[in-house]
This record gives C-alpha cells, sequence and structure tokens, in this order.
C-alpha cells in the first residue's frame, strides 16, 4: 500500500514537471515557482466575500454539521476563476455550499505569474461552516452581519 502511494505522489509529480516545461501552451497550468494570483482588495477580502455569500444548508444547520471544506481552483492567465473542485470533504451539503459559493467568485483577479509571464495557477481556498448554539457563525463579514 505504501509503495502504491508513493507511486502516485511521484507520478503528480512528473506530471506537475511535465506542464511546468511547455511554457508556450495556453492550456498549461503552473503549480510550481511562481507568484500567487491576488484577489481584488486581497485575502481578507476574499474570505469577507465568501463569508457574505455563504448560505448555510438548513439541513446542515439541523444536523449540527460544520468544518472547513477546502477547495481549489484555477486561476487563469486572464485572471478568470476556472475548474472549481473540492479536495477536502466534510459533508455533501456543505461541499456543494463551498463549491457554489466559490464558483460566484466572478471579480477578475490579479493572475499569478511564473517567470514574469502571466500564468495559471491552482489556488486553494478553505471554506469554513461554523456552528454557534446552533445558529451559522459569520466569522470574515463585519460586526453588524452577525447581528442579523
Amino acid at each position: 500500500m505504501k509503495k502504491l502511494l508513493l507511486l502516485l505522489i511521484l507520478s503528480a509529480f512528473s506530471v506537475t514537471m511535465v506542464h511546468a516545461q511547455n511554457e508556450d501552451s495556453d492550456s498549461c497550468i503552473y503549480c510550481g515557482n511562481c507568484d500567487m494570483p491576488e484577489y481584488p482588495g486581497g485575502i481578507k477580502a476574499l474570505m469577507v466575500d465568501i463569508d457574505k455569500k455563504i448560505k448555510y444548508p438548513k439541513e446542515a444547520v439541523k444536523q449540527n454539521i460544520s468544518g472547513k471544506v477546502v477547495v481549489q481552483c484555477v486561476i487563469g492567465k486572464d485572471g478568470s476563476l476556472s475548474g472549481v473542485n473540492v479536495v477536502r470533504k466534510v459533508h455533501p451539503l456543505l461541499d456543494a455550499e463551498a463549491v457554489r459559493v466559490v464558483s460566484s467568485l466572478h471579480k477578475r483577479w490579479k493572475p499569478g505569474t511564473q517567470c514574469g509571464k502571466a500564468a495559471a495557477v491552482i489556488y486553494t481556498i478553505p471554506v469554513l461552516f461554523r456552528l454557534k448554539d446552533g445558529k451559522p457563525v459569520r466569522l470574515f463579514s463585519s460586526k453588524k452581519n452577525n447581528k442579523k
């Protein structure tokens, strides 16, 4: 089992290396040495926007389900967002909501760069779902939003 896992990790690394060497390809995704994309307003603005857009699933509240869903996406050379998928699942209800929210971030990002050129970059975003006393908690929004 350990050998199979090691083989899978090495295979994934070699595929990444092949993509990174092919700098002329428009479909290439760079995830090596690069400057990461930036959301307009920075990471804090990203977390606030995610927090504002989350609609905590009623059934998840009812079942007291919370946690951190980790989502990956691709920020393209033009700053567009695509390829949203869950890499760390919590529960299907929360996973689907995290994908919906991240997919809705239509603001143009400042693209990532590799060797000074705009490049598509894989970006990882944690989406937090918290409950307090059986009610959803806004973690990054202003205090006014917490009182609603």
